[in-house]
Parts: structure tokens; C-alpha cells; sequence
């Protein structure tokens, strides 16, 4: 894994508080953010996952993780 995508993540979550697999991927091109949260949470981070479910433009349903930081850890 690339430590650039960690920082990157890591910043992101600072900043904004959230994040979502597209915001990681237009943003940062991670498609892994699952493993980056994993990683960090290994390291002290908590971070609560929330699930979001949204109606597409086509009728069906789109459900996606929301990743919610609540304490910064040591990494």
C-alpha cells in the first residue's frame, strides 16, 4: 500500500471528518480504502462505519460505506 494513499486519507478524515470509497477514489485514486481504514484502526484511529443507502436515477438502490472518524490514534 502505498503510504502517499494513507496520508492522504489520513489527512482527509482530519479535515473533513468522513469519508466515502468515491471520495477516496476521485480524490485520492484508492480504490482500497477499506484496507487503509483497517490499517488505521490498527493504529489507534476509531473510526465508525455507517452505511448509506441512496435510490439511483434508474429506480434501484446503491448502499455504501461512510467511514466517521471519532479519535485520531498514534499512526
Amino acid at each position: 500500500m502505498d503510504a502517499t494513499k494513507i496520508n492522504n486519507v489520513k489527512s482527509h478524515l482530519v479535515q473533513y471528518g468522513s469519508i466515502t470509497p468515491k471520495d477516496a477514489y476521485y480524490l485520492y485514486r484508492t480504490m482500497r480504502l477499506s484496507d487503509i481504514i483497517f490499517k488505521l484502526r490498527n493504529r489507534g484511529w476509531v473510526i465508525d462505519t455507517e452505511m448509506i443507502t441512496i435510490n439511483t436515477p434508474d429506480g434501484g438502490m446503491e448502499a455504501f460505506a461512510k467511514y466517521v472518524l471519532k479519535e485520531v490514534g498514534d499512526g
